[in-house]
C-alpha cells in the first residue's frame, strides 16, 4: 500500500500546498489513495479538521446572517471572528500536520509500502 499521493494526486497535492498551505495536511490525507482511511483514523488529523471547522463557523454564520438581512449592517466587519478563524486554522493545521506525519511514519514502520 502506498503511504501518500502518487501520480496526478501528487501534482494536485503540490498545487493545493502551494496556494493554501494550511490545507496541505488535509489534502495529503485525502489524496493518499488506499491509505486514506489510515490517515483519517488519526485522532490528531480529525482534531485539526474539527478545530478549523469550529473556528470558521462563527464567521460563516455572521456572513450568512448579513446576506439574509438579519443584521443592522449590510456589510458587517467581524474582526474578532476573523482573528478567531486565523488562530483556529493555524492550530488545526499544526495538529493535522502532526497527525499526518505520525501516520505516514507508522505506515512506513509497518512495511506497508509498495
Amino acid at each position: 500500500m502506498q503511504r501518500g499521493p502518487q501520480g496526478i494526486s501528487l501534482l494536485l497535492f503540490i498545487v493545493v500546498a502551494l496556494f493554501t498551505l494550511p490545507l496541505a495536511p488535509f489534502a495529503w490525507a485525502t489524496l493518499a489513495g488506499a491509505a486514506r482511511g489510515h490517515y483519517w483514523r488519526s485522532r490528531l488529523l480529525r482534531a485539526g479538521a474539527s478545530c478549523v471547522l469550529v473556528s470558521a463557523l462563527p464567521l460563516l454564520l455572521v456572513g450568512l446572517a448579513a446576506s439574509l438581512g438579519l443584521t443592522r449592517a449590510p456589510n458587517p466587519n467581524p474582526i474578532g471572528l476573523g482573528l478567531l478563524f486565523v488562530a483556529g486554522a493555524i492550530v488545526g493545521a499544526v495538529l493535522a500536520l502532526i497527525g499526518v506525519v505520525r501516520t505516514w511514519w507508522q505506515l512506513g514502520q509497518a512495511g506497508s509500502l509498495d
